[in-house]
């Protein structure tokens, strides 16, 4: 393997130098947050030109606005057991109307199915054993924690860009940490749950956002 030359080295830096010294002339800013879009370290000068945003984050917030554009209509729906009224926001019509609950009475539904054998009340290691599959356990798992966070009161909005048109709940503490002698309970406490859009999910599950 080659090694550059003392003297090669020095030419490197001194171009690299005059590049970022050119680029910050004139520097692209990020399409959502409007900072600069700042070069990384070792990251060639020519891919800070190409990039549209300063991260990530600023990406899917910018890309969860631009859903909102598309016409969308709002219809009112009432919740068959609390008669409350629902706002619903959709381009889809049949498919609004089909909504029958709000979120607290839908949550509350499920409990009053699961009372003979609470979920809550069972450990991660037990639910695993009883079920066929793991994607089964998960998907239990998840049922209840969504239960939950609609029972505390929390708004269903991405707690990082309070897109509310699709969230997904999220465990902060993810569910493989726990042991298998713990409750659900403890797992899908409230304080362990937070609301997040697809993106944010995503970007939280592969330790690209912080909450």
């Amino acid at each position: 393997m080659s090694h550059q030359s003392p003297g090669g080295q020095a030419t490197a830096i001194k171009l690299r130098t005059q590049a970022l010294q050119r680029y910050y002339q004139d520097p692209n800013h990020c399409q959502h947050c409007k900072e600069v879009i700042k070069v990384k370290a070792h990251e060639p000068v020519y891919e800070a030109r190409r990039r549209k945003f300063c991260s990530h984050a600023c990406a899917s917030m910018f890309h969860n606005l631009k859903r909102r554009v598309p016409a969308r209509r709002v219809f009112t729906i009432q919740c068959q057991t609390c008669k409350q009224s629902l706002l619903i926001e959709s381009d889809c019509p049949s498919s609004a109307r089909k909504r029958k609950y709000c979120d607290k009475c839908r949550s509350l539904r499920f409990a009053a199915n699961a009372a003979p054998n609470p979920l809550s009340q069972r450990t991660k290691g037990e639910i695993f054993s009883a079920t066929r599959s793991w994607q089964s356990a998960r998907n239990a798992i998840r049922k209840n924690a969504y239960s939950v966070y609609a029972q505390s009161g929390k708004p269903f909005k991405c707690a990082v860009c309070q897109y509310d048109m699709r969230v997904e709940i999220c465990h902060i503490r993810s569910v493989s940490s726990f042991a298998n002698f713990e409750l659900i309970a403890t797992i899908n406490s409230p304080d362990n749950l937070v609301a997040l859009c697809p993106n944010h999910h995503w970007e939280f599950d592969h330790h690209l956002l912080s909450l």
